[in-house]
């Protein structure tokens, strides 16, 4: 769901909304306040739900881990009684309540519990994106995440200590990580392969069974040792160093690892909705289509194994790249349902 259809309810378990509210951070207090200036008419549900979320702030950073088992105790036990403790009431509260403010207690103990089960009910942050949606997520170290269309990411909340950060990409991603002063490193699982970092920027496309690693910036290496087939391009171990610039493509169909040089930009594009096409097989532009858009492409009369697309597109609207390759390639094409077929012009 993306946040333009967000209500107070969805803002309130929002962890990076909350985060917005409970925090001090430059970089979210800008997201937001140029979301709420493109999004007026969503003003009076952030309101709400800053009021909620605001009610019930506490120093969750700073409790002990003994504090914090005892406060889920509570929560927990008082869940099916009805009488949560939100502490003590104040005394400017009036006694007699009427029958909106009664329904606003409950809202706000609704909030509390939605709050509450949101930050701690489960030590895994997993976020998901939609056919055609994008997604840019804070992690806990402040690194950065742009989720591309139809793709899963999952982390753990807490990564203190000097364990390695670690999260997991199922689709599209691109990532900017951030360099930690104990060298802590970064790992992202995705498919087979296993990407180390310690601050860099690349992005990762897993789909299909395939994986491609494309390095902007910085160093990877990668951990090919949950291969289930010899990797028969590596010489003595199952790791692999990449430098900027590079490409790394695991394919599991053909059982083999290609390692070229390539303009990142032109992979990474995505992330500022601008494609760019350059000898690109008309066979990855389908595919493309089908991965973050969800429908099902079928060609007549075009044999795609012959064709590759170059050019750059401005937008990554699918009406527009549907026109685009309908001009290039002198198709018709027919839109229906969740299905698309490029037919070849006589």
């Amino acid at each position: 769901m993306q946040y333009s259809d967000f209500e107070a309810e969805d803002f309130i378990r929002d962890p990076f909304f909350q985060k917005w509210i409970l925090d001090t951070d430059d970089m979210v207090d800008a997201f937001w306040k140029a979301w709420l200036k493109d999004h007026p008419e969503k003003t009076s549900q952030v309101e709400e739900a800053v009021q909620i979320v605001k009610a019930f702030k506490f120093k969750h950073r700073s409790l002990s881990t003994e504090d914090f088992n005892e406060l889920w105790k509570d929560i927990i036990a008082d869940r099916g009684t009805g009488n949560y403790r939100l502490g003590k009431p104040s005394t400017r509260v009036p006694v007699l309540w009427t029958g909106a403010a009664a329904a606003i207690l409950v809202l706000l103990v609704t909030g509390y519990l939605f709050f509450i089960q949101g930050y701690f009910g489960s030590n895994t942050v997993q976020w998901h994106t939609n056919y055609g949606e994008k997604k840019e997520i804070i992690l806990p170290d402040s690194s950065t995440v742009i989720l591309n269309a139809n793709s899963k990411l999952s982390y753990s909340k807490n990564w203190g200590g000097s364990e390695a950060r670690m999260v997991e990409l199922m689709g599209e991603a691109f990532f900017s990580v951030v360099h930690l002063e104990n060298d802590q490193k970064f790992i992202v699982r995705s498919s087979d392969v296993n990407i180390e970092v310690l601050g860099t920027a690349f992005n990762v496309n897993s789909r299909r069974g395939n994986s491609k690693v494309i390095l902007n910036e910085g160093s990877v290496r990668l951990d090919l040792s949950g291969i289930d087939w010899e990797v028969q391009s590596q010489p003595g171990d199952s790791y692999l160093l990449m430098e900027p610039g590079e490409m790394v493509e695991v394919n599991k169909d053909e059982k083999e690892i290609s390692k070229k040089i390539v303009d990142p930009t032109v992979y990474s594009s995505w992330t500022k909705n601008i494609l760019i096409f350059d000898k690109t097989p008309l066979e990855e532009v389908i595919s493309m289509i089908e991965d973050n858009y969800g429908y099902a492409v079928y060609t007549d009369n075009l044999n795609v194994e012959d064709l590759d697309f170059t050019g750059e597109l401005y937008s990554s609207e699918l009406d527009l790249i549907l026109e685009y390759l309908s001009e290039t390639f002198d198709l018709h094409v027919k839109k229906e349902n969740k299905k698309i077929i490029l037919i070849k012009n006589n």
